[in-house]
């Protein structure tokens, strides 16, 4: 068991891939992808890589809609899932 008055952190990296390219995602959450900065994504089949102390973990998230990179925020769309 860990205890508690032990103050603990990880090391975690969050990341889109879509259409052979990796972008750096800052937060994600029910339907929407922050991005680290505002940039250009491509349209396409997409998943979300989770990086927690060295272990990724893959998860697709489907089509997405190409993004013009005029915001840091992807919304998701019910077609999109």
């Amino acid at each position: 068991m860990i205890a508690s008055n032990i103050p603990h952190s990880a090391d975690v990296e969050l990341w889109l891939h879509c259409n052979g390219q990796r972008f750096e995602l800052r937060q994600i959450g029910g339907d929407v992808l922050i991005l680290a900065k505002p940039q250009p994504i491509p349209g396409g089949e997409a998943l979300v890589e989770t990086v927690v102390d060295g272990r990724s973990r893959s998860f697709p998230i489907g089509m997405i809609a190409g993004h013009a990179g005029h915001s840091e925020r992807i919304t998701l769309s019910m077609a999109d899932k």
